[in-house]
């Protein structure tokens, strides 16, 4: 299996001995991963050979990241085995909070998210490359108790009400702290598991039949 965006191998290490655990990382959680267990491949997808091939690929919040999400998935997919995976977890657009608020929603609010492909935009993608039906999953990206879950609310209608007023009042919360990190310019409501506001996307790759010979 390969992780591309690994980070420090968390879901690589959670799947077990079972899997032989590959990733791909920029940063400088690559050694953490490696320390772990986990054999990085380099640093993007561009520096994988093109033999290279994977019995299921995964991308865990990294479509979100990429003006290009057509591009990334054609570098992926063209690494899949026949009869393999390629997994995607990301936002949902189309869950019903998120359509309610639009822009204002907390996980448009990140300056770092640049694209929300909904369902809709996988099955196309799917159809053109003729691989298998999309599965989707609507999930919640964290499980929180019930009060997280109503302060999560409190802290998503305030975002909603004025995205202004709630970075002001994060940054005169972090002047008041006297934070000793480096000035945070933007402020968003990071409040994962409130909303059934996350999918996870299954594209199977199809094996190719060889063509039969009129008898």
């Amino acid at each position: 299996m390969l992780d591309i965006g690994c980070g420090t191998g968390d879901f690589l290490v959670s799947l077990g001995a079972g899997y032989h655990a590959y990733g791909i990382e920029p940063s400088a959680a690559a050694a953490m991963a490696a320390r772990r267990g986990v054999t990085i491949v380099g640093a993007s997808i561009a520096s994988l050979p093109a033999d290279a091939h994977y019995d299921a690929i995964v991308l865990i919040d990294v479509i979100e990241h990429v003006g290009d999400v057509g591009a990334l998935l054609d570098r992926a997919y063209a690494h899949v085995v026949p009869n393999g995976l390629l997994v995607v977890s990301t936002g949902d657009p189309c869950c019903a909070a998120w359509r309610r608020r639009g822009s204002r929603f907390w996980y448009s609010s990140f300056p770092e998210h640049l694209t929300f492909p909904s369902v809709a935009y996988f099955a196309g993608w799917a159809e053109r490359h003729h691989a298998g039906p999309v599965s989707q999953t609507p999930i919640r990206y964290r499980s929180i108790g019930v009060w997280r879950r109503l302060l999560g609310l409190a802290i998503q209608t305030a975002y909603q009400l004025s995205p202004a007023a709630f970075d002001a009042v994060g940054r005169i919360g972090g002047w008041l702290m006297r934070r000793r990190a480096p000035r945070q310019r933007h402020y968003s409501p990071g409040i994962p598991g409130v909303f059934r506001d996350h999918q996870v996307l299954v594209v199977r790759r199809p094996v190719q039949r060889a063509p039969t010979t009129p008898g």
